[in-house]
């Protein structure tokens, strides 16, 4: 549990640090009322990069866990919870100034569905194949 602690502060610094480029980068964001507004051509390199991240962070989290989807849905919950707080007391006081426009985001729940699907693939994908995970 501690572990999954960590990898989700992880996945949301991480995550912080690639929307806050990709946000003031003036060819993939805009400014909007509360912050910047991704464009579409930075919704599809952040959910690129989103899903490139899941995807090493679930391979490294298998290589000291026992992989399963369950245990990958069980992992990626608990790190995007870490997230979903992480930003309830950094990213909205600070920077969106609303929970409502921040929560009810459909980019944020795709990237949560996303983070889940990619951790129980990987689970199931290095249940049958173990040595996938060592060997990356």
């Amino acid at each position: 549990m501690k572990r999954n602690l960590w990898y989700g502060v992880i996945l949301w610094a991480i995550i912080f640090v690639e929307v806050s480029v990709i946000g003031f980068t003036p060819t993939l964001a805009t400014q909007g009322e509360n912050g910047f507004v991704l464009l579409p051509m930075g919704l599809v390199l952040h959910f690129l990069l989103l899903a490139t991240m899941a995807f090493l962070l679930a391979t490294q989290y298998f290589k000291k866990a026992t992989p399963s989807p369950k245990a990958g849905v069980k992992a990626a919950a608990v790190m995007v919870g870490v997230g979903l707080v992480l930003d309830a007391l950094i990213t909205v006081p600070f920077f969106v100034k609303s929970y409502v426009l921040f929560y009810t985001k459909w980019s944020l729940w795709v990237g949560i569905a996303l983070v889940l699907i990619i951790f129980a693939w990987r689970g199931k994908k290095l249940e049958k194949h173990p040595d996938l995970a060592r060997d990356f």
